[in-house]
């Protein structure tokens, strides 16, 4: 599974853990149904309804708010509103369009705002969130960043599954990847929700990636028993079928794809 489809997958949980954040549920099940299943519908919430300006009008225009918005911020940098607003639709465009080019710049903006306000948990989210983002969209030295700021949001919340399921994310898909550290954020998700869909849904993925085939398989059970509808459900069950025909000697080897074993 290549960067930007990692990327599409986690916008509803990335969602999910910034409180107030401006995405409709529908566009993040849209976003997902033309990746043709090959994620599954990240955990969302009930976001609110975006703004008439987010919602209505062309990509181009969308983008060229965001940028206008940025332009004012950098002009006003004491201005912390604007800092937020421009970080916030900075990064709702590139979420939603699948352009990574103003990444940067939302984490920028939310760093500065993060900044002035270090106690303001939403703005750490979004400054987490737009590190990991960049590091599944291009630069896999941000998930090292993103993580620090997740570290520092469980010391203020340390029960938010969302979080420890987005600190999973940052040493699964490390360069090179910690999955005894992701498999363990991930069970501490679970504790506090068993049925959180992103997070059961990572753990079988990691634990197939370890070679845990057991426990791999009672997971991907597990999730399809709490979301039947998880897009990810036939990719699981086919490398979990990959690890056994490899382990019995079966005919057709395995590859090391980014970490995680896949039938050739």
């Amino acid at each position: 599974m290549d960067r930007q489809k990692i990327l599409y997958a986690v916008v509803g949980l990335l969602v999910g853990a910034s409180s107030g954040f401006i995405f409709a549920n529908s566009a993040n099940r849209q976003e997902l149904e033309a990746l043709r299943g090959e994620v599954a519908r990240a955990k969302a919430g009930a976001p609110a309804e975006p703004p008439a300006s987010a919602a209505q009008g062309s990509p181009a225009d969308a983008e060229r708010e965001a940028r206008e918005l940025i332009s004012r911020a950098d002009a006003s940098p004491s201005d912390m509103s604007a800092q937020r607003l421009a970080a916030e639709r900075a990064y709702s465009f590139a979420l939603m369009s699948g352009q990574s080019g103003l990444l940067a710049d939302a984490a920028r903006l939310f760093r500065r705002a993060h900044e002035a306000d270090p106690t303001n948990y939403d703005t750490l989210l979004l400054l987490a969130n737009s590190h990991l983002t960049l590091g599944l969209a291009s630069d896999p030295k941000n998930f090292l960043e993103a993580r620090g700021y997740y570290l520092k949001a469980l010391r203020a919340k340390p029960d938010d599954v969302n979080v420890h399921t987005l600190l999973g994310m940052t040493y699964a898909f490390a360069q090179p990847p910690d999955t005894a550290a992701a498999i363990s954020e991930y069970r501490k998700a679970l504790a506090g929700d068993p049925r959180h869909e992103m997070a059961m849904q990572n753990l079988a993925s990691t634990l197939l990636t370890t070679g845990e085939r057991g426990e791999a398989a009672r997971r991907i059970e597990e999730l399809a028993r709490a979301h039947p509808a998880n897009k990810s459900l036939a990719d699981l069950r086919a490398k979990l079928t990959g690890v056994k025909d490899s382990a019995d000697g079966g005919v057709g080897g395995a590859k090391n794809v980014g970490g995680a074993k896949e039938r050739e």
